[in-house]
């Protein structure tokens, strides 16, 4: 079930109900919001909480989120982002993610950042963003 059902809901709200508590979780969200304009500037205005509200679509919160970033994508927010931008593409399905949320895939994360930047143009990491 949904958590970001309200739309009364400030950017802070959606963080706290997604992350439920989990600092690691806060921390990726917040490197969602910081970076995903970047990352994927043809999303337009929804680019920062697109990926957030995927994750809600998912079912993926709390300690999965910071699971699905620091271990399923190995850290790397361009992996996340790509990720769930496939599975909004439909290239790979709802368990797919599930399943790099939970450390049991053997997805080349590579493969679909690559099939991911094909698909949409301009999907990148900025240079400023490659030093961090």
């Amino acid at each position: 079930m949904s958590r970001l059902n309200d739309l009364t809901d400030t950017v802070t709200d959606m963080i706290a109900k997604m992350a439920d508590g989990n600092p690691g979780a806060m921390a990726v969200l917040f490197d969602i919001l910081r970076k995903a304009p970047g990352i994927d500037p043809k999303a337009g205005p929804l680019a920062a909480i697109g990926p957030i509200l995927d994750l809600d679509s998912l079912g993926i919160y709390g300690p999965r989120i910071w699971q699905l970033a620091k271990d399923g994508c190995k850290g790397n927010i361009l992996h996340v982002i790509a990720v769930l931008r496939a599975w909004q593409l439909g290239f790979i399905k709802a368990d797919n993610v599930r399943a790099l949320a939970d450390g049991h895939s053997d997805l080349d994360l590579e493969e679909i950042t690559e099939t991911v930047k094909k698909r949409l143009g301009g999907f990148e990491t900025p240079a400023e963003q490659e030093s961090e």
